[in-house]
């Protein structure tokens, strides 16, 4: 009885949010944002705006990947009143095309975009604006991490606005085809393009002055303006010459040699990977640097993926094979000492993993790994302390998809799948301490809310193959049974909330009468 009891509860409570904030015509609570066919929702920091492309189609281009698409850009404030506009056309659903600011108070977006040259208009406009042209032909624009500065590049030509929803101050610099902006919105590192050297350059923003580093072909910042970057690529590929420039440092200097790299999360060494004994292979050998510089620790080979922990560790899948796309997952204590094999199962042979993600403590990791049989392998998720790196645990198996909570004590997966659109969606301790709780049947994809208390659960539309039916959860409440019934029918798979309490969602409606783009109001 429980279920019904919520069923009628969010009938009720709908109809009553229909009452006060106005429903669209087929009686889902919120407002028409756009009327057709909508996809690539993108949703402003803070969930004040919310950008979509309404009825896109293909190019006429055979040269041109089939899941690719372009077509009318709208842009709408996500209000109780909330009304979209058109903001442009010819807008491609590829990532990075539509990118709001720091803090969601503007759009900027390519439009006319010609897929053969990957250049477009760069456009910019906000809520309530008149979209303006910022440049004729761009290939590249980033926001600053912080406030409103925008940079872009125009026929090699990087240009910086830094107010660009009103005249101000602008820097140019010439000849650039990539470029990283620093964590404090202070330095723009700028690339030239590979034919013509490849020199990286250091554009600082408060002066205006330009620093020559030298040719490069990566590049990244510390989190304290410290940039590392690497050489040029050898005849037969591998390592290049790894170089750091510190904050108050007047010139480079070389760290070692390496094909990637990462600093670590307290900034005192770097986490290098080398490939000079299998140049061009995508794993190589592990180590870890100091910053200040020093030897290299080899911690591992044949590693893929690899990452620092919050806490300074690294963890990696070492013996990759290509064939399983799995390896060992690995733990090296940042403080130095041995790497150690992460929940060694000698009495199941066969195990490896296949992708891991660390909690935000940096004191746990969740993966992915397979267990072998004689035709075939299922994926099993682990749950694995890293203060007691042999203390794992499995908590299902069979899982496609697992998320952790924002506080970091529960985990959401989806395991028990007939095809992806049926799955069944569970919870638990992080830790494994209580046996999982079954929370919905028949789901296709779940989202939580910010603030880790609701849920918005999607099932496979019984009459459309890609459309799926939206469901809302409390996501820390018992199993409800009947299910929950779903509050709105035949919507695009990219629904999600836009708020941090999960009051508001924004999805495309699908199916052929009338499609449209909604905000739905939730109790």
């Amino acid at each position: 009885m429980r279920g019904s009891n919520v069923v009628v509860g969010l009938a009720l409570a709908l109809g009553a949010v229909c009452a006060v904030a106005g429903c669209t015509e087929d009686g889902l609570p919120g407002q028409v944002l756009g009327k057709g066919l909508g996809r690539n929702l993108i949703v402003a920091p803070g969930g004040g705006a919310v950008a979509f492309l309404l009825d896109a189609a293909h190019p006429d281009d055979r040269t041109v990947p089939d899941d690719l698409v372009a077509g009318d850009l709208w842009l709408s404030a996500t209000g109780a009143q909330a009304a979209g506009m058109k903001v442009g056309s010819g807008v491609p659903s590829l990532p990075g095309v539509a990118q709001f600011s720091a803090k969601g108070e503007a759009l900027a977006y390519l439009a006319d975009w010609r897929f053969r040259t990957g250049e477009g208009v760069l456009m910019l406009t906000a809520p309530g604006r008149k979209p303006v042209q910022l440049a004729e032909v761009a290939s590249a624009f980033t926001w600053s991490p912080v406030g409103t500065a925008l940079a872009y590049v125009s026929r090699g030509r990087l240009q910086v606005s830094m107010t660009p929803l009103t005249p101000g101050k602008t820097f140019t610099l010439d000849g650039v085809q990539t470029f990283n902006w620093s964590p404090d919105g202070k330095l723009i590192a700028a690339r030239a393009p590979s034919l013509a050297g490849g020199k990286l350059m250091l554009l600082e923003l408060t002066g205006g002055t330009v620093r020559e580093l030298g040719p490069s072909t990566d590049f990244s910042f510390a989190q304290d303006g410290a940039l590392a970057y690497l050489g040029l690529t050898g005849p037969k590929g591998g390592d290049r010459t790894l170089s750091i420039l510190e904050p108050s440092a007047k010139a480079p200097r070389e760290l070692g040699r390496a094909t990637a790299f990462a600093f670590s999360p307290d900034l005192t060494q770097l986490g290098v990977l080398s490939t000079d004994r299998s140049p061009g292979d995508a794993f190589g050998d592990l180590g870890v640097i100091p910053r200040a510089g020093g030897p290299l620790r080899v911690l591992g080979s044949r590693v893929s993926e690899w990452r620092f922990t919050s806490k300074g560790d690294l963890l990696f899948l070492a013996g990759y094979e290509l064939s399983a796309r799995a390896g060992t997952l690995m733990f090296a204590p940042g403080a130095g000492g041995e790497s150690r094999e992460v929940g060694r199962k000698k009495d199941q042979p066969g195990h490896r993993t296949q992708s891991f993600q660390v909690n935000a403590k940096g004191d746990r990791v969740l993966s992915i790994v397979q267990k072998a049989d004689k035709r075939d392998f299922k994926l099993e998720l682990w749950t694995q302390s890293l203060t007691n790196v042999d203390d794992g645990k499995k908590l299902d198996e069979g899982v496609y998809g697992f998320l952790i909570t924002p506080d970091g004590a529960n985990l959401f997966w989806k395991s028990r799948c007939q095809g992806l659109r049926s799955c069944v969606l569970f919870r638990a301790p992080i830790d494994g301490s209580r046996e999982p709780t079954l929370v919905s049947k028949d789901v296709a994809g779940f989202d939580l809310s910010e603030d880790g208390k609701r849920l918005l659960v999607a099932h496979g539309h019984k009459h459309a193959a890609r459309a799926v039916d939206l469901s809302l959860l409390d996501a820390m409440g018992p199993p409800v049974d009947p299910p929950v019934r779903p509050f709105a029918l035949e919507v695009d798979p990219g629904a999600r909330f836009v708020d941090a309490q999960g009051k508001r969602v924004v999805a495309a409606k699908l199916g052929a009468h009338e499609p449209k783009v909604v905000a739905i109001e939730l109790p």
